[in-house]
């Protein structure tokens, strides 16, 4: 969800309208390179990789944006040479490494482009597999799953509609105070006070949590109803980031047989 993902603007179709048409003025794949203001760091078996102010964000039509550093910001002997090569139709050939930090090696978890099609300023900078080192920092803040991109966002309102959740076709949560959370790129998700909530509905599920880098760690629920049951079919925010704080004590509903109907419309999923 950025620029170039989903419904983003710069995504083939675009989500939007423009006053003009993209489809024939812009090339069919975009690159699009900016500077990234925050302190960058990585670290590998407790030692700093990565350490930059001069971070650069790459995004790229259909793929998460990605940072690139500045050679000189990686530390110095780390990049080994990798006889991986690859061949990339927007930004060149691919150089790679493996990033070593004494017996630690992750193999070909680097890659450089050196001599970009049409002088695209990619030359010097390095971008790392981000799951391939240890952690990251923005500042002193860890980041964990994915660089966050500045032009993703979400607000967190609350709302007097009418929310009802079926699975089934059965009833298992009805509300007028829900959380409804709008994301970038993303159609708006209902939090449900779990007072809202039929009891016994939901079972802890054993799927293992996820994360996302905007709104913090997901916990999971299998959802009964009668006969039916949906694994993984709700979920809630335990450790909730900015505003996704005004969703504690909320779950959300979503998947196979679950309806989620919004004054006597159903919702998109």
């Amino acid at each position: 969800m950025s620029l170039t993902i989903g419904t983003s603007p710069l995504n083939r179709p675009p989500g939007g309208n423009f006053n003009f048409d993209i489809a024939h003025l812009a090339p069919e794949h975009i690159l699009y390179l900016e500077d990234v203001q925050k302190r960058v760091r990585g670290l590998l078996a407790g030692e700093t990789i990565v350490d930059t102010r001069r971070c650069r964000m790459l995004y790229e039509t259909g793929k998460f944006p990605q940072w690139y550093v500045p050679r000189d910001d990686v530390r110095a002997q780390a990049l080994e040479p990798s006889e991986l090569r690859r061949s990339d139709p927007f930004k060149g050939e691919t150089t790679y490494y493996h990033v070593r930090v004494g017996d630690r090696l992750e193999r070909d978890a680097a890659w450089s482009h050196e001599k970009p099609p049409g002088g695209f300023p990619l030359g010097g900078l390095v971008a790392f597999k981000f799951d391939r080192l240890d952690v990251w920092f923005e500042e002193d803040d860890p980041i964990r799953q994915h660089p966050r991109d500045p032009y993703h966002r979400f607000d967190c309102l609350h709302t007097s509609e009418h929310v009802l959740v079926r699975v089934g076709g059965e009833v298992v949560a009805e509300t007028r105070r829900a959380i409804k959370l709008f994301e970038t790129s993303i159609p708006p998700r209902y939090y449900i006070p779990v007072a809202d909530v039929r009891p016994g509905c939901l079972v802890p599920s054993d799927s293992p949590r996820t994360y996302c880098p905007y709104k913090g760690e997901a916990a999971y629920f299998d959802v009964h109803a009668g006969a039916t049951t949906v694994r993984d079919g709700a979920w809630t925010l335990p450790g909730p980031l900015g505003e996704a704080l005004l969703t504690l004590g909320h779950v959300s509903f979503w998947g196979k047989d679950t309806e989620v109907i919004v004054d006597g419309r159903p919702t998109p999923t």
